[in-house]
Formats: C-alpha cells, structure tokens, sequence
C-alpha cells in the first residue's frame, strides 16, 4: 500500500519530531538545573580540595552554555509544534480555506526561524 506525502509527514511529524523536541527541552532544563545545584553547592561547601579548576570552569560553562541554548530550543520546540498542526490540518482537511492557514503558518515559521537565529548570535 502507498502513503501519500502528506499521509508520511503527519505521521512522521507527530510520532516523530514532536516527541524528541519535546525530550530535548526537558533535558536541556534538567541539565541546567543538575549543573546549577552542583555549582552552588560546590560554591556554598568552600571547600577548595573538592574539585579541580578545570571542573568547577567546566561546570560554570555549562550553566552559562543552557542559558543561551534555552531560547534556541524553545523556539526550535514552536517551529515543530507549528508544522505538526499544518500538517494534521491539512490532512485530516480541518480547515477549509487551506492557503490562509499555510500562509499563516510558514509567517509563525519564519518569525520562529527569525527568532532561532537570533538567539544563536546574541
């Protein structure tokens, strides 16, 4: 049996994409906040034969790293959820006028695309 491209990309996009980019934010945030709790800590214990420079420098790059990434991913997260509800609108013909909802939804893809850029180089 033959799927259409449009049968592939609604299945692929909602069993596939939104669930990894959704895994990811989570443990980008888990991350940042292990790292945190592990920084202060070492902070508050003052305890200068615990950890060796070159770890405590890594872990406050790592802090400073899921700091800039977070919006990164957050709108990377946006842009996904945006072409998942295209695709499932368009599949299942939710929508009757469909060129005003793909017009809309490649201007939320571009802003969030405008937005991923922005926070790489910033």
């Amino acid at each position: 049996m033959l799927m259409s491209f449009a049968e592939i990309f609604v299945r692929s996009s909602a069993s596939l994409t939104f669930p990894s980019s959704s895994n990811s934010n989570q443990i980008l945030s888990l991350m940042g906040v292990h790292n945190r709790k592990a920084y202060l800590g070492q902070r508050n214990c003052r305890q200068q034969g615990t950890k060796s420079l070159t770890e405590r420098y890594q872990l406050s790059e790592n802090i400073r790293t899921a700091k800039q990434l977070g919006p990164t991913f957050l709108f990377h997260f946006a842009n996904i959820c945006c072409t998942t509800i295209l695709g499932v609108c368009m599949y299942w013909s939710l929508v009757e006028d469909v060129f005003t909802l793909m017009a809309v939804a490649f201007l939320c893809i571009s802003i969030f695309n405008t937005g991923i850029e922005l926070s790489v180089i910033m």
